[in-house]
Order: structure tokens, then sequence, then C-alpha cells
């Protein structure tokens, strides 16, 4: 690395090259004067690096893998939106991209399908854009596709647009009905819509759920969990390690709660639905074609993403059949 100061240019960065378990990124970068907010530009090209060191951590059980690209980067690590990155990647190629089962809709289609492997689903063509502004971090123009390279026999198909952020106070309250209940009463004795007596101290706790929930939530990140068996003296080895297990199951959907929007379209043999073929947002292709499409419309935690759509699905299947006598 190369790092030169000029008084009147500013700070130049030239022939730089990190490493991180394999993979490379090699980049230059400029700093300009700019008082208390100087602007710096960087660009540069990315090597099998791990597609995780880019992901929430909200998000790394969903995707695994390698990919390659250019960076450009461009802002002030003084102002709060901080520096906005684009990448422009590609499944490496030593090691695809995986959608990893950790995703609802890839286990219901192992069930449905179970001639076709959905425990890891390949990406190893393709290219996708990440945008991250400091606040947010969008995937555009997802174009990725799992190819059987020496055949040339493709097996699925992803495509869409995602945007994910931090969760909400309000994003997890509406994962839990009894909270939404909780703050639906809260609400109406502050507005005074409700015909009941509410106890206004009640109602004034309750709205604070929200925020007290998602503060719970975040801190799982940081907090340590053996720091609650320090005084377990009497317990066994075995007992405390059960209670540990039991605790890290419960926690485990709300570590890292990350929030995804937006659309994707998968495109998977038609041999899923030849059993069921009539399921929301499934699109079956003409006798000609191999492939249906389904169509994800996401707006939910980043853990319990398509599982809206699963839930359809298994109450359209649980529903009777009309037969013809």
């Amino acid at each position: 690395m190369t790092i030169k100061l000029d008084r009147e240019k500013g700070l130049k960065i030239t022939d730089a090259q990190l490493e991180c378990d394999e993979g490379s990124f090699t980049f230059s970068a400029e700093m300009s004067q700019g008082g208390a907010s100087p602007k710096m530009i960087c660009n540069g090209q990315l090597a099998n690096v791990p597609v995780s060191i880019f992901l929430p951590r909200g998000l790394q059980s969903l995707v695994t893998g390698r990919v390659s690209g250019t960076v450009s980067g461009e802002g002030s690590i003084n102002d709060v939106d901080g520096i906005a990155f684009q990448l422009d990647l590609s499944p490496s190629a030593t090691e695809p991209l995986y959608l990893t089962n950790n995703i609802p809709l890839l286990r219901m289609l192992g069930q449905l399908d179970p001639g076709v492997s959905y425990r890891k689903l390949p990406l190893n063509k393709g290219s996708f854009q990440v945008k991250s502004d400091g606040q947010s971090i969008a995937f555009k123009n997802i174009a990725l596709t799992s190819l059987e390279t020496e055949t040339e026999t493709v097996y699925a198909e992803l495509n869409g647009d995602l945007i994910g952020r931090p969760s909400s106070p309000k994003d997890l309250a509406d994962q839990s009905d009894i909270i939404k209940n909780l703050t639906e009463l809260a609400s109406q004795a502050a507005n005074n819509e409700s015909k009941e007596e509410i106890d206004l101290d009640e109602a004034q706790t309750l709205s604070g759920f929200n925020e007290e929930i998602h503060r719970q939530f975040s801190s799982l990140q940081f907090s340590n969990p053996h720091t609650h068996y320090e005084l377990l003296t009497k317990d066994t080895k075995n007992e405390e390690l059960k209670r540990y297990r039991i605790e890290e199951k419960l926690r485990r959907p709300y570590r890292s709660p990350f929030f995804l929007e937006g659309t994707l379209s998968l495109q998977v043999p038609k041999s899923a639905f030849v059993e069921q073929d009539k399921l929301s947002s499934v699109s079956l292709p003409s006798s000609s074609e191999d492939f249906a499409t389904i169509s994800i419309f996401t707006n939910n935690l980043a853990q319990q993403i398509t599982q809206s759509l699963i839930t359809r699905w298994e109450n359209e299947m649980n529903q009777p059949q009309n037969f013809t006598p």
C-alpha cells in the first residue's frame, strides 16, 4: 500500500491490497481537503471474497458463497450517511453463491419435489448490484442462474430487487399478535377512541412496549449468553448446557433483526407442482417449458422472508379438493 499526503491535494492511496479469507480487495482512494467533512472517492476490484462481509448479520444465514467484481465509493466518514458504496458483483468462479434452506420457501420446495435438492441452491452465473448509503442496503438488478457448466443446463433462476434496512419498533411489533393488540389498546386510550374505561397509566406503559422490544432484540447480538450462568454453581454441566441451548433456540429468530422489502421471482423445475398446481403466486409453464415461476413479494423481517407465502400454500394444500364423480 502506498499513501501520499499532500498539503494542497489531500490524502491519496494507491496500489492498496487487502486480503480476506483467501479473497482480495485491490483499490485506490483519494480524500480531498474539506474541513470537518472531507470527501473521499475510492475504486477497486474484488476477487473471490466471501459475500458475508457485505451483508448485515441478519442476512448472513440466508446467503453464503463468494463473489468477485468492482467497487466504487464516495462520501465522507464524518457525515451521517458515511460513504455510499456501489458494488457490481458476480458469483466467484471458485465457489458460487448459495441460497440456504434457512429460507422457508426452499424448505417447502424440498418437500414438494424431493427429487431436487434445495438444501443449498447454487447460483453460479449472472450478476447483481449492491448499493449502501449508511442507512440501508439495496440489492439491485438481481439476475442469477443455477447452471450446470458442462451441459449448460439451467436448474433455477432468481431475478428482482430488494432493499434491506434495520428493523424499526413497529416492524418487530407487527410480528406479534399480542404486541399488536396491546399497541392498539394503548392507541385507543391515547385518542379516547375506546368506549371502555382504560387506565391511562397502563396505556402509557403499553405505548412504550415497541421501543423496549426493539432494544432487547437488538442488544442480543452484543450480549454474552454465558453471563446468565455465572451464578449457577449448583447446576451440573449438562443442565447448564441444556439451558444454554434452549435459550439460544428462543433467541435465534430475533438476533440482528433486519427488514427486507422488494419483489423477486424464482424459476424452478415445474416438477415441484405436479400435485399442487393451483398454489398462490405460482405461474405454471406451457407444456413445452420446464420451469414454473414463483413471484415473491417480501415486506418482512429477513428471518421471516417468504414465510407468509408458505403459510398461504399450507392453507391451500389443506383445503378439500373438489372431485367430479
